[in-house]
């Protein structure tokens, strides 16, 4: 934490960034520095995006604004997968339009050319530290606004 505080060099606070999201979950001083990095001229960039994973990780709601931006960003291919991940760690904590940009995002790989999509309700697949897959804590109306995106596809 020590180092990232007074570290300047943008690669090197990325990396200290990334370490930090390893700890499982970051502390308090290190979500403390992690706020800050959202709050300032980081908060658009890589350093900011793996600040708001990290935020996540220790179920911290304030990452979730720049997860959902990573979503529709300049760079969504390279960030959204775990962008999406992210947000379904935050479940109803996750931020306001989260669930209608998950919905576009669907709606647009069933335009190009996806079939349907398939979730894993069995409380027996867990990981490996017993937490919950997102589609076992997804609420229902979750999965019957895809089946609505799914029912209007030709």
């Amino acid at each position: 934490v020590d180092a990232l505080a007074g570290e300047e060099h943008a690669e090197v606070r990325r990396n200290l960034v990334i370490a930090l999201s390893m700890f499982d979950p970051p502390g308090s001083p290190a979500c403390e520095l992690l706020s800050g990095i959202l709050e300032g001229e980081e908060a658009s960039t890589e350093t900011g995006f793996e600040a708001a994973l990290a935020l996540t990780n220790a179920r911290r709601t304030e990452g979730g604004p720049r997860l959902l931006a990573a979503l529709s960003g300049p760079d969504s291919r390279e960030y959204r997968d775990r962008a999406l991940e992210a947000l379904a760690v935050l479940g109803t904590d996750a931020p306001a339009g989260a669930a209608a940009e998950i919905e576009r995002l669907f709606r647009e790989g069933m335009d190009a050319g996806a079939f349907g999509f398939s979730a894993d309700k069995s409380l027996e697949d867990r990981p490996e530290d017993g937490s919950f897959l997102p589609t076992h804590v997804a609420a229902d109306e979750e999965f019957f606004a895809l089946a609505d995106i799914l029912q209007a596809q030709p």
